[in-house]
């Protein structure tokens, strides 16, 4: 606990030592008031108890002030409040610490997101992935779809290589339509070889990410180029750091910056500063401070409250 004394204004005291040598002093001198010497707000012309507390009243010294937003305490009554002080001095930054905190949270690397869309228009018939937040991998199915367009391509290929050995023009444009579609080699020459129709299409993850947003249900019809699913890649994210405009001139692109988070305990992370917000947010008036930090494991998922020093 810290008392803080003021002292009396000298002029003003000279002043008012001048308007009684003058005018009289006709008021009731120091040692005619009584006070309480934990409440000094208590002020009686005559002893007796403080109607506060219960102390005894004593004398009030020549040098109180009546000023009500002064405390003065006697000698007795500090040490009664067990009121102790110190002295504070200025120094440089080594001495009051030259660390910056700064408090935020983890977020997706915008990056990485994508979206899954259908290649060509038709029916969904079946989804292979049915709720948000489910982890997809490159190369995995997502859906199947029944379209009507694919299975007349189909056509159009089997009856271009009857005719590859006089027409081999015609086989190969059969071809460049399946891959327009994002069908590989590998099922064009399957679909050549079994020469049987494939009903549905498959829809398959371009990306690795978790699912964000399902967009459409099974029976669903979709155009050419709808989005099924928003993907967001987690194997790198971001790390948003809160800095106030006065604090911006101190953190510069390469700064690192000393994290942790209450979800995981006992772990501190470190990256370097790769992006200063240009702009001022006009509410908070914060600017982001952003790490970006590998994620494999992905421990660290968006939203997640960090805080962070930065030297």
């Amino acid at each position: 606990m810290f008392a803080f004394m003021r002292l009396a204004n000298p002029q003003a005291a000279h002043d008012h030592a001048d308007h009684h040598a003058k005018h009289g002093a006709n008021t009731t001198s120091a040692e005619d008031i009584w006070t309480c010497s934990m409440h000094p707000n208590i002020r009686q012309a005559e002893p007796g108890d403080c109607p506060i507390c219960g102390m005894a009243l004593t004398p009030a010294t020549a040098n109180d002030n009546s000023d009500p937003l002064v405390l003065q305490m006697t000698e007795a009554a500090v040490q009664l409040a067990n009121i102790q002080t110190t002295i504070i001095r200025g120094g440089d930054a080594s001495e009051l610490g030259s660390q910056l905190r700064l408090s935020g949270k983890v977020q997706a690397d915008e990056r990485l997101a994508s979206s899954q869309v259908a290649q060509v228009a038709g029916r969904i018939e079946k989804l292979y992935v049915s709720f948000t937040g489910e982890q997809v991998r490159t190369g995995q199915k997502l859906a199947d779809i029944y379209a009507p367009d694919f299975i007349a391509a189909q056509r159009e290929l089997l009856e271009a290589q009857k005719l590859k050995d006089t027409n081999p023009t015609l086989l190969e444009a059969a071809r460049t339509k399946l891959r327009y579609w994002k069908i590989s080699a590998e099922q064009i020459t399957a679909y050549e070889i079994s020469g049987n129709l494939q009903v549905t299409l498959g829809v398959f993850a371009a990306s690795t990410g978790v699912v964000t947003n399902r967009r459409v249900a099974v029976g669903d019809f979709v155009r050419q180029g709808e989005p099924l699913f928003d993907l967001m890649g987690l194997q790198r994210v971001w790390v948003l750091f809160d800095a106030y405009e006065e604090d911006l001139p101190k953190l510069r692109v390469g700064s690192k910056i000393n994290f942790s988070t209450p979800a995981l305990a006992g772990q501190t992370f470190s990256a370097p500063i790769t992006f200063v917000d240009p702009i001022i947010n006009p509410r908070t008036r914060v600017a982001s401070v952003r790490v970006e930090l590998k994620n494999a494991r992905q421990q660290l998922k968006p939203e997640m409250l960090v805080s962070g020093t930065v030297a």
